[in-house]
């Protein structure tokens, strides 16, 4: 514990961030046995498609965090989270599509509410779109990689992604200038500028 506490407040919100993952991907495989139960679906998944790669990631986010890398290598922690949470939305994307189909829609609706959570107190409207955006386009990449038949579950997660990311947009902009303030708000949009 004191270790942690000499380490650099970015460093400390990094490792804490990092960790938040490991309830997340319990909530994530608990929420895809109870659709499998809601819907009378024997089908079962191997589990280690469900902790291999998240630990991975996890573990990459506890070294990169713990030696401050983002900090050292000049990464905004705006970028830094994008990466992370793209990152696990992408897999699980992945994973999505080795569940019974008439589910992963309803699925990617519950994990997209769970990964824009992460970014509702950091990111501006344009920013919220551009991850709402970028992960439109991630599934429909790996719908037409993956051959995946678009069913009325994908019509609906596609749907309430663009709803659901833009009203978020709109509420996280008013966060971000209230939090940030019209003073801030001018400079966090410069740095913004420099990072396109």
């Amino acid at each position: 514990m004191q270790r942690f506490k000499s380490l650099p407040k970015s460093a400390q919100i990094g490792i804490l961030f990092s960790l938040s993952a490991i309830p997340c991907w319990l909530l994530s495989y608990f929420l895809f046995s109870t659709f499998c139960d809601i819907f009378d679906i024997d089908f079962h998944t191997d589990f280690l498609l469900w902790l291999g790669p998240p630990f991975i990631l996890i573990s990459l986010g506890l070294i990169v965090s713990y030696f401050d890398l983002p900090r050292r290598w000049n990464i905004r922690p705006f970028v830094m989270t994008c990466i992370v949470v793209l990152s696990h939305g992408t897999w699980v994307l992945i994973l999505g599509f080795f569940l019974p189909s008439e589910l992963n829609g309803y699925f990617y609706i519950f994990l997209f509410a769970l990964g824009l959570k992460f970014l509702d107190l950091g990111f501006d409207f344009r920013s919220t779109m551009i991850f709402t955006l970028c992960i439109l386009t991630i599934t429909s990449v790996c719908s037409w990689a993956f051959n995946h038949q678009i069913g009325p579950d994908d019509m609906m997660f596609f749907f309430f992604c663009a709803f659901y990311g833009s009203t978020s947009a709109f509420i996280n902009e008013f966060n971000f200038r209230r939090i940030h303030g019209r003073k801030g708000l001018k400079q966090a949009d410069s740095e913004r500028a420099r990072e396109v």
